[in-house]
């Protein structure tokens, strides 16, 4: 997933085109959050997808930022 974005981030930046990916840890759920302390819930992932798609994000492409509350720093408890 992330080569495919950098890639096509490249081919599409000549257009004006910009292409991110958001890369949630597990979704919160009941046996994700029991294992493992803590999870995003879909509002937060939702709120990463619509500042990405804003004028905001407007110089930001090629990117994957980790929407996981530090999961691959490892949750905290």
């Amino acid at each position: 997933m992330i080569a495919l974005t950098k890639c096509i981030a490249l081919d599409c930046a000549q257009f004006g085109i910009r292409v991110n990916a958001v890369c949630p840890a597990g979704v919160g759920a009941p046996m994700p959050e029991r294992a493992l302390g803590y999870c995003p819930h879909r509002d937060v992932i939702g709120d990463a997808a619509v500042f990405l798609l804003s004028d905001r994000a407007r110089i930001i492409t090629g990117c994957i930022p980790p929407v996981s509350s530090g999961a691959e720093l490892g949750y905290p408890q």
